[in-house]
């Protein structure tokens, strides 16, 4: 656990996967991924975490 991104994973994850639990399963979580919502506006990059309202965690689609 020598990466600032290994230490953060190591605090925040028991806590996603408890919320995940309590939440029967309805929620995704996703850790590291790429996140471009408005490139415009520069808001693009990667999230540290991101919690998604659905089960489902194939990939992160943007919905308008």
């Amino acid at each position: 656990m020598g990466s600032e991104k290994a230490r953060s994973e190591g605090i925040i994850n028991p806590v996603l996967l408890e919320v995940k639990r309590q939440l029967h399963g309805q929620i995704s979580v996703f850790s590291g991924e790429e996140f471009n919502v408005q490139p415009e506006f520069d808001l693009t990059g990667y999230v540290d975490f991101l919690i998604s309202r659905s089960p489902e965690q194939l990939y992160i689609r943007l919905v308008a």
